[in-house]
């Protein structure tokens, strides 16, 4: 990354950069010309095409294992016969992906998302110092190793919006009641 930018930074004055919509697009004109901005941005595409594809099927999997331990209904659980996949699971994904459509522009989703994770990360690290408490097999390496994640973590969600705090908050709430609601159902059923 460093490498890239210091490259980028080389060919075009950074304050451009900064204002560009797609900066390095603009670094592969400046070197190449057009081809080479017209090859960057089909990079960005199939990358961020790959991207996605490994997400859903990721989100997939994730459902799947979830209802193979009994945390989500069994019909997510369920295997196709012929195609050997977990077809109910990938539905829902699809369902949870297109979701994030109505959130607002790309950006917005990317924001949601990183806010999300740097609470996930948050509270791993977090989990990890009050385990270390009651165990003494955490080593010190790996508590210091959380303190720094957790504040590095604490450090990086200070830098979003309150919206973006709302809407992160209002999907996990949503992803709670769904939880809820779903296990009352298999309770039930």
């Amino acid at each position: 990354y460093v490498a890239v930018a210091l490259t980028a930074v080389s060919l075009v004055p950074f304050n451009n950069l900064a204002e560009s919509a797609a900066p390095l697009t603009e670094a592969a004109y400046a070197a190449g010309g057009e081809n080479a901005a017209l090859a960057m941005t089909g990079i960005a595409l199939i990358s961020t095409s790959n991207t996605v594809l490994i997400v859903l099927i990721a989100t997939s999997r994730l459902i799947y294992g979830m209802a193979e331990v009994g945390a989500l209904p069994r019909v997510f659980g369920e295997v196709n016969v012929n195609r050997k996949t977990p077809t109910a699971a990938i539905f829902a994904s699809l369902v949870i992906a297109a979701a994030f459509c109505f959130v607002g522009g790309i950006e917005d989703a990317a924001y949601l998302t990183n806010f999300t994770l740097f609470l996930v990360f948050l509270a791993v690290n977090l989990s990890v110092i009050a385990l270390s408490r009651k165990d003494s097999r955490f080593s010190k390496g790996a508590v210091a190793s959380a303190m720094v994640g957790a504040v590095s973590s604490a450090a990086m969600l200070l830098t979003f919006s309150y919206s973006i705090a709302i809407a992160s908050a209002a999907v996990i709430a949503a992803g709670i009641i769904v939880y809820l609601l779903l296990n009352n159902f298999k309770d039930k059923g």
